[in-house]
């Protein structure tokens, strides 16, 4: 992927497990690949009338705001839910470089799993002041604000399964899609596959296991597994 691409990670709701994954799919090494921004570490201005909403909505819904404002930096982004798998490289996700938004069908803001922002398109102006305007509206109104986009790029449409011409990102966000929650989910061989090479390769350990787990962030049943 180019590392001219910065990639912001929700991980709000994901674990550490989790998150070593998604780093060394998306940044083999430190000085290759785009730059990672994670939701967790990432400084946001949340408005000031929607403090009555959980901390972790309104800082999702003022992150994805702020990035479409350009306040995230003016090269291109993609906005990456953290409940993903990736099972493949997805290739370019800006595609046409004139579209200011790449989204999935489903539009409404926080909602995707994939959202690519081009801040240097011809009518980005458009997106930026459209994100500042909703930042002055109640939280229901923002979250249910419609964006016109472009669809993503082939390999960035993520789908709740891998299909073979479709995507190399499977959408984990529903709770029984989660491999690290249920062993039936439909990534769970993939997952699991990259979770054993992690530990092979020292990535991760079983102290990074056990604190999920106590967490409620990964099965027990992982451990199982790793022990035999």
């Amino acid at each position: 992927m180019s590392p001219d691409i910065d990639i912001v990670i929700d991980d709000l709701t994901i674990g550490r497990v989790q998150r070593t994954l998604l780093q060394r799919d998306l940044q083999p090494s430190p000085d290759q690949g785009p730059r990672l921004h994670w939701l967790s570490e990432t400084q946001v201005d949340v408005p000031a009338p929607w403090q009555d909403v959980a901390a972790e909505r309104r800082r999702r819904l003022a992150a994805l705001l702020a990035a479409m404002a350009g306040d995230l930096g003016d090269r291109p982004l993609v906005w990456l839910d953290g409940a993903v798998v990736f099972d493949g490289d997805p290739g370019d996700p800006l595609g046409d470089e004139a579209v200011p938004i790449r989204a999935l069908a489903e539009r409404r803001l926080g909602l995707q799993a994939v959202m690519v922002i081009n801040p240097s398109a011809a009518d980005a102006d458009a997106m930026r002041n459209r994100a500042h305007r909703l930042r002055d509206e109640p939280f229901h109104v923002a979250a249910d604000a419609v964006l016109e986009a472009a669809p993503l790029p082939a390999g960035w449409q993520a789908l709740p399964y891998r299909h073979p011409d479709r995507g190399a990102v499977i959408d984990c966000r529903l709770f029984h899609s989660r491999p690290w929650y249920r062993a039936t989910a439909p990534a769970a061989a993939v997952w699991e596959a990259k979770l054993m090479a992690a530990l092979d390769r020292g990535e991760i350990d079983r102290a990074d296991l056990e604190a999920d787990v106590a967490a409620g962030l990964l099965r027990p049943s992982i451990l199982f597994q790793v022990d035999h």
